[in-house]
């Protein structure tokens, strides 16, 4: 289970889904707190977005290891834009999706989880893929 309190990942555990897009969520909330990142001029919103996204997503990918924790957090990443993205931060993370569906199948990925947990995922999956 994660520590919450030292912000680890047990050696040798699957990250749960949960989990994943948990983290992201919260290396956004810290990007923002960072003294100059509030109400500077940034541009478009979505400009800002998409390098808040990567402060959060260079944070959290390191610490995933498996094939479907890499791919639980490029759904997170392009379901969290909400089609919003740039063509290039669209482009880096679906190349990103296609290599890990490349490496692995699927279906081979989806039943490592659980049953509440595929379901999510696949729902999330599905939106990112329309």
């Amino acid at each position: 289970m994660y520590d919450f309190a030292n912000d680890t990942w047990p050696d040798g555990e699957r990250v749960p889904y949960k989990l994943i897009h948990w983290r992201f969520l919260d290396h956004l909330y810290q990007y923002s707190r960072i003294p100059g990142n509030f109400n500077s001029d940034w541009g478009t919103g979505w400009d800002r977005y998409e390098q808040q996204s990567e402060f959060a997503y260079e944070k959290i990918v390191p610490s995933l290891q498996r094939p479907v924790e890499k791919l639980m957090i490029e759904i997170v990443v392009l379901l969290l834009a909400a089609g919003r993205q740039s063509p290039s931060f669209d482009e880096f993370h679906r190349n990103k999706i296609a290599a890990i569906l490349d490496d692995s199948a699927l279906e081979d990925l989806m039943s490592m989880l659980g049953h509440d947990e595929r379901r999510e995922f696949r729902d999330d999956l599905a939106i990112v893929q329309t």
